[in-house]
Formats: C-alpha cells, sequence, structure tokens
C-alpha cells in the first residue's frame, strides 16, 4: 500500500476525530502518520499493527483503543478489506 493511498484513508476514516476530512485543505492532516505506517508495512508489519505501533508513538499509547477511536478504526480497517476483496 502506497503512502498516498493510506494517506487518503487516514483522512476519510478520521480515526482520531479532528473533523479534518471536512475542512478544505486538511488532505494531509495525517501525512505523518501514513508515512510511518507505509515504512511499517514495508518491513513486513501487518497493517493494523501498523496503525496501532504508528498512532501510539505519534499520539499516545492505546489512542485508538477507546470509542469512538476504535470503531472508526474498524471501518477503516473493513474498508480496506473490501477493497482487497473487490482485487
Amino acid at each position: 500500500m502506497q503512502i498516498e493511498e493510506i494517506n487518503k484513508l487516514l483522512w476519510q476514516h478520521d480515526l482520531m476525530g479532528t473533523c479534518c476530512n471536512q475542512i478544505a485543505g486538511m488532505e494531509n492532516e495525517y501525512w505523518a502518520c501514513a508515512d510511518g505506517i507505509a515504512k511499517l508495512l514495508q518491513s513486513g508489519t501487518d497493517f493494523e499493527q501498523a496503525i496501532h505501533t504508528t498512532f501510539d508513538e505519534s499520539f499516545w499509547e492505546d489512542c485508538l483503543k477507546s470509542s469512538p477511536r476504535q470503531d472508526r478504526l474498524q471501518a477503516l480497517l473493513d474498508h480496506v478489506k473490501l477493497q482487497q476483496g473487490a482485487l
């Protein structure tokens, strides 16, 4: 998965609830996280773990384990699984 695709997914699903996906010009709000996830994927880390690791380092430990962040993460993972199934 390329960094641009990861960035778009993170922006669309706005895991941290910043509302960046509702504000023009905020499409790169999660670019640094997308970069970190892409690097972990290249090293063989699984997608979900790469997300958790990157967000824990970028924000705080277990930041995605509370609701509604957990729900947003699950929606993103479901979206990716659905896309991969269509390939």
